[in-house]
């Protein structure tokens, strides 16, 4: 089974992207999982550190990520 990251419960959302007037801001998700805040600055490419993906732009935002990034601590677990 695959590990989406819209399932995880350290997926969090910190803010919004700057909006304009008839819009609301993009979400920023990022991952509060306890091994990725201690993985490495070069295993996350040109992103930010736990940046995972932006939301939609709609009031109630969504992540828009379909699975997990390649540096998901969650991934090599068995269950």
């Amino acid at each position: 089974m695959k590990i989406k990251c819209t399932e995880c419960e350290y997926l969090i959302m910190h803010h919004r992207s700057g909006g304009i007037y008839s819009s609301y801001g993009r979400g920023e998700y990022y991952c509060e999982h306890p091994v990725s805040e201690r993985l490495p600055a070069k295993a996350f490419g040109n992103k930010a550190r736990c940046f995972v993906c932006f939301g939609t732009n709609e009031r109630e935002t969504r992540p828009t990520i379909k699975t997990a990034p390649r540096w998901c601590p969650e991934k090599g677990k068995k269950k």
